[in-house]
């Protein structure tokens, strides 16, 4: 469907609620359950858009800039690879962006 050009995107609802007793807003956890759950081919890291930028796209959101974004609104991933953040999400410290700045 990729190489077709259709605009793939995933998402969940697990927030900890009524009908859900785990989960977080997390599109790296989300992520890492599609991962198993639809046998994402590797590198993970390529699946990132679909939790991101093209979910976005899906429900007729755009992305936020970064140059634009609240400081508060970003997070860091201590990590040197983007797979690491799904391969290890919840395990892989990430730190507001707000933290680091003096």
């Amino acid at each position: 469907l990729v190489d077709g050009g259709v605009n793939m995107a995933f998402g969940t609802d697990n927030v900890q609620d009524a009908f859900c007793p785990v989960g977080a807003h997390s599109p790296a956890s989300a992520l890492q359950g599609t991962v198993l759950a639809a046998q994402l081919e590797p590198p993970v890291a390529d699946w990132l858009p679909t939790v991101m930028g093209d979910a976005a796209a899906a429900l007729g959101a755009a992305m936020p800039a970064i140059d634009k974004a609240a400081a508060d609104d970003l997070v860091v991933w201590d990590t040197r690879e983007a797979g690491d953040v799904v391969n290890a999400a919840g395990r892989t410290a990430w730190r507001r962006l707000v933290d680091y700045m003096p």
